[in-house]
């Protein structure tokens, strides 16, 4: 008998647990059928259930009227949210829109505090259902989360709020908060009134999160403030500004923006004073200040901004601005800017930073990776103290940073010798490279290079009579024999020295001409058609002689891009591509390199096809001289035996020091050749004698 109790137990249990994980379907009523066992709350909880102003959602309410309610109408009155149950609340323009306007200061239309989650639909069939909030009084607010657990969810709709105080339309207390597609839009003439505030700057732990959506702020106000310990994050939404407003206030916690719009306004985008700022392939448009960065004494404000395009409005000034206040009060911290992957256009200056007490002495106020300044009147301005002018923000900067108009612009609020610009850096060298030009009257950016790194800093002009010269991917000496001199990089020359120019060795890379451009605190000019470069031996282009003008200049030597050297390249080949501007046979080629080219082919080469590889080029000479036998009989292994006119021209060509073999005995038939090595060769051959010897 005890058995069998035993195993009706174990069956039954085992029903019981069956049940437990089967679908509710499994278990449904024939269609009419009443649930016996089913409570009230559960019957109604797929009805719809009119809030009234002044109640209070706690459990006995919700066991009374179900979790699903609607707003629709006018309230003058607010509901608190109590009950640990999920509710949901369905705005419902059916009767035109949902207005509220609410009588007493600090009084919040849906004010929740239960555990349960809030999730109000805005949308109706597919249609954004509207809740118009007016006359806003002090701290008043359509929406309030205000405990730790408390949390809501916002789907669609479109809500607005005019005000004349300080005000909130949705508002985090502590909780948390989602906005989907949500449109929100604040009218006022406070500049603390908010589309969106998280916290308080009190203790708890906020956070809202919005995904897409619009949010504006007209007039005055702000469309989002964060303040003490919260979190934000975008993903996409718009978020616009009127005539004075902000769009993002933030001081302390974490905000991050991604594939987000930020549209217009005419005072400040973002204003961040402690914690942390991501903002992440963003679009901004006709904006006057991105970025108002202010320091914070008991924290750091770290701000990130990458991915992005910055386009000013007429007559912006300032993009991203980072003033210092001291150290009293909220200010006095220390404060990080990261540029990164971001063009900036059209701003009086580009990036206002002020130095500021670090507690951090290796990381760099300002770092920029990659950044493209267009048009910008200054790209950098540094601020530093009369008291201790050496104490400047340092920039570091990657060599991917640059300015369309050829160098990024500089100014120092208060010029001295000394002042170090840049972060030192270790590693690869490319400091020396970096296109840097100076706002302030006689002062130049010099270059150190030490033990400890590389750097770059302000030095002032010698004189009147003296000028910069830095040369990039080459040497500049001065004098003769044993009185030569090795420039330092970014040295000051004294017009009319003669200065000698040397190509580095690039591995892989061919020599095409040397660049000299102008530098002026306003621009970048290229001038290599007016200052002369002397080549004192046209076939090693790589060493060639300027006179300094009187003005500063950038000298570069610039290699064919793609090209590589031949290798059968020696010291006594005519292998080098130069500039145009060398004489050629007596042709000035003072054009660019097609024009100097075409000329010369025009003239000497008119009836011949341009090759393009070495066993090309050698048959050409070959078969223009005669095809005359070489003096070897001896083969490259590298060109078929069978093929004996492309052996004879290669060895013929070699012996004529046309062309060279490489070290290896091979001829290389096969590797290319420019067209301006063509001229070279072709215009050496006619001056050897071998055909059509030039008039001398």
């Amino acid at each position: 008998m005890r058995k069998k109790s035993l195993r009706f137990i174990s069956a039954a249990l085992a029903v019981s647990m069956m049940a437990s994980t089967l679908p509710v379907g499994a278990f449904a009523l024939e269609v009419g059928a009443a649930d016996p066992a089913a409570t009230v709350s559960e019957q109604k909880a797929a009805t719809s259930h009119r809030l009234e102003g002044g109640k209070i959602i706690d459990e006995g309410f919700v066991e009374a009227n179900g979790t699903v309610y609607t707003l629709s109408g006018n309230y003058t009155q607010g509901i608190s949210i109590t009950t640990s149950k999920d509710i949901t609340i369905n705005v419902d323009n059916a009767d035109g829109d949902v207005t509220v306007k609410l009588a007493s200061e600090s009084e919040a239309f849906l004010n929740v505090s239960g555990t349960g989650k809030v999730t109000i639909n805005g949308t109706k069939d597919g249609v954004d259902q509207n809740v118009l909030m007016t006359d806003g009084k002090y701290e008043q607010a359509f929406l309030r989360i205000n405990e730790a657990k408390s949390s809501a969810v916002v789907n669609g709709g479109e809500y607005s709020m005019s005000t004349q105080e300080q005000s909130e339309f949705f508002w985090v207390v502590d909780g948390s908060l989602e906005l989907n597609e949500v449109k929100g839009k604040i009218i006022s003439e406070s500049d603390s009134a908010d589309v969106i505030r998280c916290g308080t700057g009190n203790s708890g732990t906020p956070s809202v999160t919005i995904k897409g959506g619009k949010f504006a702020a007209e007039s005055r106000g702000q469309v989002l403030r964060s303040d003490g310990n919260t979190t934000v994050n975008a993903y996409g939404g718009t978020f616009a500004a009127g005539e004075n407003s902000y769009r993002i206030v933030g001081t302390s916690g974490e905000t991050n923006f991604y594939k987000s719009n930020f549209i217009g306004g005419d005072y400040t985008c973002i204003q961040t004073q402690g914690g942390t700022l991501i903002v992440d392939a963003c679009t901004f448009a006709n904006e006057s200040r991105v970025l108002w960065m202010l320091n914070c004494s008991e924290c750091n404000t770290d701000v990130t901004f990458k991915n992005s395009t910055v386009v000013a409005a007429e007559n912006a000034k300032i993009c991203f601005e980072a003033p210092y206040y001291g150290d009293f009060g909220t200010f006095g911290g220390p404060q990080y800017l990261t540029l990164e992957n971001m063009t900036i256009k059209g701003f009086k200056q580009a990036v206002y930073f002020e130095y500021a007490s670090k507690n951090d002495p290796e990381k760099p106020e300002l770092t920029l990776k990659n950044v493209t300044f267009e048009d910008n009147e200054t790209d950098l301005y540094l601020k530093n103290s009369t008291e201790t002018p050496t104490d400047a923000p340092q920039v570091e900067l990657d060599e991917g940073t640059k300015d369309t108009a050829g160098a990024i612009t500089v100014q120092v609020a208060n010029p001295a010798e000394g002042v170090q610009i840049t972060t030192k850096t270790t590693g690869e060298d490319y400091q020396q490279n970096l296109k840097l030009t100076s706002k302030n009257d006689d002062w130049l950016i010099g270059y150190e290079k030490g033990a400890d790194g590389e750097y770059r800093y302000l030095t002032q002009r010698k004189d009147d009579k003296y000028f910069g010269l830095n040369t990039i991917d080459a040497t500049a000496t001065t004098g003769e024999g044993d009185n030569v001199t090795t420039l330092e990089p970014y040295a000051q020359v004294k017009e009319n020295t003669e200065v000698t120019l040397t190509a580095n060795i690039l591995e892989g890379k061919q020599f095409f001409h040397w660049k000299v451009e102008k530098v002026t605190a306003n621009s970048v000019e290229d001038v290599s058609e007016k200052v002369k470069i002397d080549y004192k031996d046209p076939e090693n282009p790589e060493t060639a002689t300027l006179t300094m003008p009187d003005y500063d200049i950038f000298v570069t030597a610039e290699y064919e891009e793609g090209a590589t050297v031949d290798p059968g390249t020696s010291d006594t080949d005519y292998g080098g591509d130069i500039a145009a501007g060398v004489v050629i046979g007596g042709i000035a080629a003072v054009g660019a390199y097609e024009v100097g080219t075409g000329l010369y082919r025009i003239l000497a080469m008119d009836d011949v096809a341009m090759p393009t590889n070495r066993i090309a080029l050698a048959k050409l000479l070959w078969e223009r001289a005669g095809k005359p036998e070489p003096e070897s009989t001896a083969l490259y292994s590298d060109i078929s035996a069978e093929d004996t006119d492309a052996q004879k021209a290669a060895r013929w060509a070699v012996e004529q020091e046309l062309l060279n073999d490489a070290e290896d005995g091979k001829f290389h038939p096969a590797f290319p050749v420019s067209k301006l090595r063509v001229c070279l060769t072709w215009e050496k051959a006619k001056q050897k004698g071998l055909f059509d010897k030039t008039e001398a």
